[in-house]
């Protein structure tokens, strides 16, 4: 155990510090039980400038719900920091959103163990990305055409987007549903090694709003992935940013064609069944029939007073019958995995994490069923 020990890896530590939102303090308070542990010992494990016992690497474990292994087993891999496009409320701690990237950053480690035994898709559209890297205010009508693109890219039509979920993946987009608690976050889209993440915070989240956030992250691919972080410190610039997300979303899942032979009314009853149909909120609805002409100012506003009256802000109807639309690639890739054999379980351990750990975090994760009799083969 002595030479386990001597494997300590201080920046495993941080990492899952990072991942449960903790400080140094808080998560000495924390191990802290027979012995004080103090937030300067945290440091130093953190560094390497000191390894903990085999008891504190246990209480470690039990605090910050990983395996003790995990301190003692794979590298994380050096990451280059490009910008990141969180969805969130105002003043949004900052662990909060640290704690959001360790979660892709952790996903990126299982996709390398799946990429040994087969190929993992790529993003391949960069030739639809806008190419500039400077800021600059990228109008409604530029914004419309570049969904209709994408649109006719993937031959989706005019109509609704049957799986929103399942067209990102197709896409060679990495998508992460979290059913870990990141309060103040619906999501953030993040390069990896070339590769896009979109990560969703789904706790308490509807379908349809689900589905909007996976089409607003798809907007800052498309309109803004080639942003450096230096553009993103600006409050007004967040803040358009995000409003052009938004009117990508809302033009890429509702596109004016579309939507135009379909909204023939807009009473609420009529609205019900275009959310049905569209798998948009009907407040969405309503916003886009207003942006292309269908509802005037007023007309809008009556809208939403109704929403209101009717208690629909927060939770509409159809919000609890419209199925979620759940991450599809790693549940079928295990599949073909236990029907070949292949045992990723070895793989895992030897990075320094379980199955037990990544179905924790992630919503698309589960253990195969059939554990007996499999063995590794490699490609």
């Amino acid at each position: 155990m002595k030479s386990q020990l001597s494997q300590f890896k201080g920046e495993r530590l941080k990492q899952a510090r990072i991942l449960r939102m903790l400080t140094g303090t808080e998560l000495a308070a924390l191990v802290s039980d027979k012995k004080v542990i103090k937030q300067q010992q945290i440091s130093y494990w953190e560094s390497n400038k000191r390894t903990p016992d085999f008891e504190d690497i246990k209480r470690l474990s039990e605090v910050l719900r990983v395996p003790y292994y995990y301190f003692l087993k794979g590298d994380l891999q050096k990451k280059v920091e490009t910008a990141n496009f969180f969805r969130r409320n105002a003043a949004v701690p900052t662990r909060n959103k640290n704690s959001m990237q360790e979660l892709i950053y952790l996903y990126d480690e299982f996709l390398r163990v799946i990429s040994r035994h087969i190929r993992v898709p790529d993003f391949k559209d960069f030739d639809l990305i806008i190419s500039s890297d400077e800021f600059r205010l990228i109008d409604v009508n530029e914004i419309e055409e570049l969904s209709k693109s994408v649109r006719r890219k993937y031959n989706l039509g005019i109509g609704p987007i049957s799986n929103m979920t399942l067209l990102m993946e197709r896409m060679g987009i990495r998508v992460i549903f979290s059913n870990d608690d990141i309060s103040g976050i619906d999501a953030l889209t993040k390069v990896v090694d070339g590769q896009f993440y979109v990560i969703i915070n789904t706790k308490g989240k509807s379908s349809v709003r689900i589905r909007f956030s996976l089409a607003h992250e798809l907007g800052h691919v498309f309109l803004h992935s080639r942003y450096s972080e230096s553009v993103l410190k600006s409050t007004e610039r967040n803040k358009r940013i995000e409003s052009e997300a938004q009117a990508f979303a809302s033009s890429f899942l509702m596109p004016e064609e579309g939507i135009l032979m379909d909204m023939v009314a807009t009473n609420l009853d009529f609205l019900k069944s275009l959310k049905a149909h569209w798998l948009v909120s009907i407040q969405a609805i309503a916003m886009r029939g207003k942006q292309i002409g269908l509802l005037t100012q007023s007309g809008m506003t009556y809208v939403f007073q109704q929403i209101s009256r009717n208690g629909w802000r927060k939770s509409e109807p159809l919000d609890d019958t419209i199925p979620i639309e759940y991450p599809t690639f790693i549940k079928t890739v295990l599949k073909y995995f236990d029907s070949e054999g292949i045992s990723i379980g070895e793989d895992l351990y030897q990075e320094g994490l379980s199955f037990t750990l990544l179905n924790s975090l992630f919503s698309s994760i589960q253990e195969p069923e059939n554990k007996k009799n499999t063995k590794l083969r490699l490609i």
